[in-house]
């Protein structure tokens, strides 16, 4: 029987090669065609969407406020784009220029590798000469590129002032250099900023200043400077003497002293200081010159010798460092050193006012229940933060401390980082809960460090650590046992 020409069971047969031969080409062509159109499309689009400069369709003020995001080399260097974008740059009333944005990643390794090869973190096998000699290269090289930078930019300043564009203003310059032979175009900057453009926010920060520089050099910056606001003074070599500050024109506001050896300052007036920041370095100084001063941080360390056998401890009294304040609310205290080098009792000693208080980098070798002496003398006192830094050293002395006989009304806040549940720690912790009649929050964790925030502000931060069932029996057995 025939089959019928549409049965199911009927298997296809194989493609007639002329009909696919006469198909092929046709699909190819369509296709071909297709893509070739979307391409050309898609190419004019672009091409289109490149020639047409949509950033400098912007307003003046729009394009400002995003150069303003940004560093200042990088500000100028877009003057180079068009004369529109080269009168840009005049519209900013902030510059910046600092030379760690010059200076390359190996500088920032040289300076490790010194600081662990000054500790003997590698044993006796770094050569400290041959790396110091890599650094002051690199601040060389950096220097002769900023320098050149600045010199093109006051050149060029001074030929629009002379055109019709009339004088810069700009209200706020910074600066960061360090002292080599090349710097000299910085006085002229900072004359510029302060006679020309009435800059009145100035910010220097002067590194390794030579060992010849004379003490007047420093004492012009506060007193031939009166606009001058924030003031950074960093590893500055005071061999000529002591630099003498007063200068009661001054609007200093904020000052910062770091790293400044070999000598020493002493601070008379400065009528407008608001904060100071004192890192290791030798100030004379009473806080009650300072009658607007609200925000202290002071970093000092003493003792050289880990040797107990051979020691020179001073026992001094904190009234020389934080007595005579009358406005601090903020306070920053970091002291630190082989041994306790000072008295714990300071009956001169009062910040009425102070209601912030951090005391970090504490020794675990101390009695960390000194605090309590500032805690005696600040009855505004809302909250205080302790870090306490392991030291690999034998406990000093415990302190004896009389029983209180106070009560303090406003602290509301500890925070402890570094907690060990040593017999100090809750000795301590024991007299803070006692005295204070609004405490609402004791936070202890035994690891975290700080992070500044700036010089006067800081934030904790802790690491999570499970305490096990062992260790908070005990813990608490001896916390009642205080009790």
């Amino acid at each position: 029987m025939r089959a019928p020409p549409f049965s199911c069971t009927r298997k296809p047969g194989p493609p007639d090669k002329r009909a696919t031969a006469a198909v092929r080409p046709i699909h190819r062509r369509r296709l071909g065609s297709a893509i070739s159109r979307q391409g050309w499309c898609r190419r004019r689009g672009l091409r289109a969407s490149c020639s047409e400069d949509r950033l400098s369709a912007l307003t003046a003020d729009i394009l400002l406020l995003i150069l303003r995001r940004l560093d200042t080399r990088t500000v100028l260097a877009t003057a180079t784009l068009s004369k529109r974008w080269a009168c840009l740059p005049r519209g900013l009333d902030s510059l910046d220029f600092r030379v760690s944005d010059i200076l390359p990643p190996r500088y920032h390794r040289c300076i490790r590798v010194h600081r662990e090869g000054a500790r003997y973190t590698y044993g006796l096998q770094v050569n400290l000469k041959a790396i110091c000699d890599s650094i002051e290269r690199y601040q060389r090289r950096a220097m002769r590129t900023m320098a050149a930078s600045i010199k093109n930019f006051l050149d060029a300043d001074d030929d629009h002032d002379r055109g019709a564009l009339g004088l810069r203003s700009v209200r706020k310059l910074r600066l960061e250099f360090f002292a080599t032979q090349c710097s000299s175009g910085i006085n002229r900057l900072i004359t510029k900023a302060v006679d020309s453009w009435g800059a009145e926010d100035l910010e220097v920060s002067a590194k390794n200043l030579p060992k010849s520089t004379p003490t007047s050099a420093y004492e012009s910056i506060f007193t031939l400077c009166p606009q001058l606001q924030s003031l950074h003074l960093k590893s500055c070599m005071l061999n000529q003497g002591v630099v003498v500050v007063d200068a009661p024109r001054s609007e200093i506001k904020q000052l910062i002293m770091e790293d400044c050896s070999f000598g020493w300052f002493k601070l008379h007036t400065l009528p407008m200081l608001e904060s100071m920041a004192i890192v290791d370095t030798t100030v004379i100084y009473r806080l009650s010159s300072f009658p607007y001063l609200r925000h202290f941080s002071l970093t000092k360390c003493h003792g050289i010798l880990k040797s107990r056998t051979i020691r020179f401890t001073p026992n001094w009294d904190l009234d020389r460092y934080l007595g005579g304040s009358s406005g601090i609310t903020n306070l920053v205290v970091r002291f630190t050193g082989y041994d306790r080098w000072f008295k714990p009792w300071s009956p001169a000693l009062l910040l009425p006012k102070l209601r912030r208080l951090l005391i970090a980098d504490v020794p675990s070798s101390w009695d960390v229940s000194w605090p309590r002496l500032l805690i005696e003398a600040s009855p505004c006192l809302e909250s205080l933060h302790i870090h306490i830094s392991p030291w690999e050293e034998d406990p000093c002395d415990d302190i004896a401390w009389q029983s209180p006989k106070f009560c303090h009304n406003q602290l509301k806040e500890l925070v402890m980082v570094g907690f060990e549940g040593t017999e100090r720690q809750i000795y301590f912790v024991d007299f803070v809960t006692e005295v204070s009649t609004s405490l609402q929050l004791v936070s202890l964790y035994k690891k975290g460090h700080v992070q500044d925030m700036g010089r006067w502000d800081w934030a904790m931060v802790t690491q999570r650590y499970e305490w096990d069932e062992e260790e908070k029996v005990k813990l608490l057995n001896r916390m009642w046992q205080v009790e």
